[in-house]
């Protein structure tokens, strides 16, 4: 579903899938969609009138879990799952092809398949939570619930990989997974309780920041060293404990200090399932798990406030 953020007005309603929608992906023209279904579909729409063009079944009876569009949105990514099996699909785009209904659906295929078929499995064991492509387009980066985070050489014949793995916690969940404003460093949520920064090349780890409550997802604001997360106790568990013990607030983390700064009530009562940024850093949104999106602005005077509550930090370090 689509609304404006300016006064809350709802758009419409995206219509045809048949089974719950993982992600969903908008071109950055706000021309094309894409959608991840786990009926086994992913789908092309127009944004702004709702049409959809085509659902395409890529690997049946495998889940689509995660979609992307790669920069100038002349190729996008499709990660499905099953069988204990994620693999990474890349389709290359013509505008002319995909929306023609007279060419069926049946006939695109992808242009690269990561891993390639072997007896021993080199990929993802689990659910692709989160996908992004890298800088210029040669690589992409994929977040699994397996708890490692993997980064795809598009260039090379079997597409080697760089592999972030923490031995310390072999079972966690990794949530959720975005970039700094100049793609640099990548940020990603656990099940854990932990949000940690890596260096989008070589996946080094450089921060962790530690909360009391498992995380659903992470993001770095553009303009001010600051991280927010989200998330709260599983949704099953809600019901047998009150509003507090839930924890559905964001909480603040300075970037680098790696210290919790504040925290905000948001009015949810269930599980922050997501939280995105505005590109100006003034505005977010969360969503919850109860059904409900809740808009937010920061005060006028946040950048002075928490750039003053910065220079604090930096006189206790230096004393």
């Amino acid at each position: 579903m689509v609304w404006y953020t300016s006064n809350g007005e709802r758009l419409g309603t995206y219509d045809g899938h048949n089974g719950a929608i993982f992600d969903f992906d908008v071109d950055f023209d706000t021309e094309f969609g894409l959608t991840a279904g786990a009926d086994c579909a992913f789908g092309l729409w127009s944004v702004c009138t709702g049409q959809l063009y085509r659902l395409v079944y890529p690997r049946s009876p495998d889940r689509v879990t995660a979609v992307r569009w790669a920069c100038g949105s002349q190729r996008f990514m499709v990660c499905v799952f099953g069988q204990r099996k994620s693999h990474i699909l890349i389709y290359d785009f013509d505008p002319k092809k995909w929306c023609d209904p007279e060419i069926n659906a049946d006939s695109f295929k992808p242009a690269i398949t990561m891993p390639k078929e072997s007896e021993t499995w080199t990929g993802h064991t689990a659910k692709v939570a989160e996908a992004l492509w890298g800088p210029t387009n040669k690589s992409v980066i994929t977040a699994s619930e397996d708890g490692t985070i993997r980064r795809w050489n598009l260039e090379t014949e079997d597409g080697d990989q760089f592999v972030y793995y923490n031995p310390q916690h072999k079972k966690t969940v990794i949530t959720s997974m975005s970039y700094s404003k100049d793609r640099t460093l990548l940020i990603a949520s656990g099940k854990d309780c932990t949000a940690r920064i890596f260096e989008t090349q070589t996946l080094t780890p450089l921060k962790c920041f530690r909360s009391d409550k498992p995380l659903n997802c992470a993001v770095m604001h553009p303009t001010l060293n600051l991280v927010m997360v989200v998330g709260g106790q599983d949704a099953r568990d809600v019901t047998t404990t009150g509003h507090k013990s839930g924890k559905f607030e964001v909480e603040f983390f300075h970037t680098v200090f790696e210290e919790k700064v504040g925290e905000i009530r948001t009015g949810h009562f269930s599980p922050i399932n997501y939280i995105a940024l505005s590109t100006d850093g003034s505005h977010f949104a969360t969503g919850a798990e109860e059904g409900n999106i809740r808009l937010f602005k920061f005060d006028n005077d946040f950048k002075h406030k928490f750039e003053s509550l910065e220079k604090s930090f930096v006189d206790v370090v230096s004393k």
